[in-house]
């Protein structure tokens, strides 16, 4: 244990809020915005630098944001009538987004930005309309140039209001730094075992009606009177 903490008090920080970031780009429960507020406090505990990870976390913001856009381009229509994606992309948010992409344009990307309930439905739409990539990432990543700066400098200047805590929380960010990472690895196992069963389940069927056996329940189907 005392191997683990000394990772994530170093270096290992850094990774762990890129970590954390590019699953918010694939529906981790944890807010975007949370993530950087919380990479600004570890920064006013001097656990991380101040610049650098603002670096990481635009990196991570973006990459994240990417990485939905190419789940809509490639997946498209299958991704959006998926039953577990219905939570984060209900019809009426997604009519509301293909309204703002017919008033504004492709400026509804930067837009998005700066409102987390769109956020992550208009990358994931952005792709699903094929609007050109270098277009998304130029958009993006000026929001971003903005926003994750500015949440992880919000962070950072809330620390100067709890100097009394200050000693206390290295411990307590560490244990929630530990646990929220542990629960993001059942959550992504959890999908992708249950991705896994679903297309273990039509791979069956395929075979049902495409093996050998296909053929003789189609001539018996059509015996029948």
């Amino acid at each position: 244990m005392e191997t683990f903490f000394a990772f994530f008090s170093g270096g290992g920080l850094y990774v762990a809020f890129l970590l954390l970031l590019l699953l918010c780009g694939v529906g981790n429960p944890v807010p975007e915005d949370l993530v950087l507020l919380t990479a600004g406090y570890f920064a006013y505990a001097s656990l991380v630098e101040l610049w650098p990870v603002v670096l990481v976390c635009y990196v991570g913001v973006v990459a994240g944001d990417s990485i939905l856009y190419f789940f809509g381009r490639h997946y498209g229509q299958r991704i959006i009538s998926h039953r577990w994606l219905a939570r984060i992309l209900p019809a009426d948010r997604l009519e509301r987004i293909r309204k703002n992409f017919q008033r504004r344009g492709h400026w509804t990307i930067l837009l998005a930005r700066f409102l987390v309930g769109l956020r992550s439905p208009t990358f994931l739409v952005s792709g699903v309309l094929h609007v050109r990539f270098r277009t998304f990432l130029l958009l993006d990543a000026i929001g971003a140039v903005v926003s994750v700066p500015f949440f992880v400098g919000l962070g950072y200047l809330f620390g100067n209001n709890i100097e009394s805590i200050q000693q206390d929380m290295q411990h307590v960010g560490h244990w929630i730094m530990a646990i929220g990472i542990g629960l993001l690895l059942v959550w992504v196992w959890w999908i992708w075992w249950r991705v896994r069963r679903e297309e273990v389940a039509e791979e069956r069927e395929r075979q049902l009606f495409q093996g050998p056996e296909s053929g003789e329940i189609a001539q018996n189907a059509r015996s029948l009177p």
